[in-house]
């Protein structure tokens, strides 16, 4: 019943993300176009699809190692099949073949802090936490310029991001940012003063508060209060990593010696953001 998923699986599959995360057909069908794989992708299949979960390959690094990880993306069961453990088994199935290919790690961004507690019983520790940050709205520095982020921009934007990293996180090729830029759009915006970009934001919208996934470098406040006035909000929300403290918002569970020797290693919340949640 749990096999791996086949090319012409992907009605089947966009079906149960819509029905599992509503309201996101539009990001569904940019998934399944532009990230999807089959050879990724385990379902659970009796007669039709009912539940499935992709296992993304992500890299991440801590103290400059590096070590091949598991990303377990829009794990989903239709609503009439939950409660029967399919995606318990689809889980433990992801163990065994992720550890296989060489990953240390199966990682995870909990939807909801309730599913920490799911989770935990197939071994998630939460490990990962990102911080909330607020600013109100504010005019533009005088000497900075918004601008919408392009592809030249990678390489500060990658600079900015690495210099605000503290432990445990997801690395980020230029792959991953081309895919982030398309995402996001003209909401992937960075700040300049001069010739050099001090920060950038990957916002979400919003009418009151204008929120935003991530925003980093020195100048991340200016930017989401300018942001927001920019906009018309009253308030700018976004979030960065937390060295200590900050929200829970996802799990890692080791499949190797290397991954448990990592996890217990650790001396502060790790950052796992910006992976299509």
């Amino acid at each position: 019943m749990i096999r791996r998923a086949e090319p012409g699986d992907r009605p089947a599959l966009e079906q149960v993300y819509n029905a599992c995360f509503p309201g996101e057909a539009d990001f569904c069908h940019w998934f399944f176009g532009r990230v999807y794989r089959p050879e990724n992708t385990l379902v659970w299949d009796e007669g039709g699809i009912a539940a499935a979960v992709q296992l993304l390959p992500v890299r991440l690094s801590a103290d400059g190692a590096e070590i091949p990880c598991t990303y377990i993306y829009a794990a989903g069961t239709l609503p009439q099949r939950r409660g029967e453990g399919l995606m318990g088994a689809l889980l433990k199935r992801s163990f065994a073949l992720s550890a296989a290919r060489g990953d240390g790690l199966s990682v995870l961004i909990t939807q909801e802090p309730s599913l920490v507690s799911y989770y935990a019983r197939f071994g998630y520790r939460p490990v990962f936490a990102r911080r909330e940050c607020l600013a109100q709205a504010a005019e533009c520095p005088a000497d900075a310029v918004i601008s919408s982020a392009a592809p030249q921009d990678i390489p500060a934007m990658q600079n900015l991001y690495e210099q605000s990293q503290h432990g445990l996180y997801a690395l980020r090729d230029d792959a991953a940012w081309t895919l982030i830029l398309e995402q996001y759009g003209k909401n992937a915006v960075v700040l300049r003063r001069g010739r050099t970009v001090t920060a950038f934001a990957l916002a979400e919208g919003g009418q009151d508060v204008l929120t935003a996934a991530e925003a980093l470098g020195p100048d991340a406040q200016r930017l989401m209060a300018a942001l927001a006035r920019e906009r018309g909000a009253q308030s700018a929300r976004w979030y960065a990593p937390a060295e200590s403290g900050g929200e829970v918002n996802g799990c890692a569970r080791p499949l190797s010696q290397a991954g448990e020797t990592l996890l217990n290693g650790m001396k502060s919340a790790g950052y796992l953001n910006v992976l299509f949640n």
